[in-house]
């Protein structure tokens, strides 16, 4: 939220003073109960939405979308080049391009429904994004519509950075520690019938 909405400050008291600089340099101030509300409501009106998973069902046809309008694309743009396309678990990118001049590009495809060009990037996809920067491209397909198999490209050439997008890590891995996996017993798992 920005401070100001207009040319007020949302925290009423810094309206009354001259010199605002010493008001805001305190991380937390008092601020009365309907001041409170009120910067509530405008923050949730204002704010983005956050990504979220698809149904397993919707997330296999975007992505299927999305890697059939990436290939013609490529097709398209590259005519003479080799274009394949990777197995689906391939770590680091969806479409390997041999240009005939002997380069290799690798181009990682992204799909969303969202009308923001927003997608999910693995730790190891973003690796493989910096060790192959001069290389590398992501394709990433917003507004996909699943009846009409359309969808908006933008792209981006180079390493997957902080510099050019909004990263936010998502997940963790996480193990049980000790003692309590020490703890731990083997299930004896399920019989069998002939």
């Amino acid at each position: 939220m920005p401070f100001k909405s207009g040319d007020r400050y949302r925290e009423p008291e810094a309206n009354e003073i001259e010199h605002v600089g010493l008001y805001f340099q305190l991380g937390v101030r008092r601020i009365d109960q309907k001041a409170f509300d009120s910067i509530c409501n405008e923050g949730l009106k204002t704010s983005e939405p956050v990504a979220a998973y698809a149904t397993a069902s919707d997330a296999q046809k975007v992505d299927k979308i999305a890697m059939a309008l990436a290939l013609a694309e490529a097709a398209n743009r590259w005519p003479t080049a080799e274009i394949c396309r990777m197995p689906h678990n391939n770590p680091g990118f969806d479409i390997e391009i041999r240009l005939t001049d002997g380069s290799v590009h690798y181009i990682e495809v992204k799909g969303t429904r969202s009308h923001e060009p927003r997608f999910f990037i693995s730790s190891g996809e973003i690796e493989y994004s910096l060790a192959h920067a001069a290389g590398y491209s992501i394709w990433i397909y917003h507004s996909i519509d699943l009846d009409r198999k359309t969808g908006i490209l933008v792209e981006h050439d180079g390493a997957v950075t902080d510099s050019e997008f909004d990263l936010c890590p998502t997940q963790y891995r996480g193990r049980l520690k000790p003692p309590r996996f020490d703890r731990s017993r083997q299930h004896p798992g399920l019989a069998h019938s002939e």
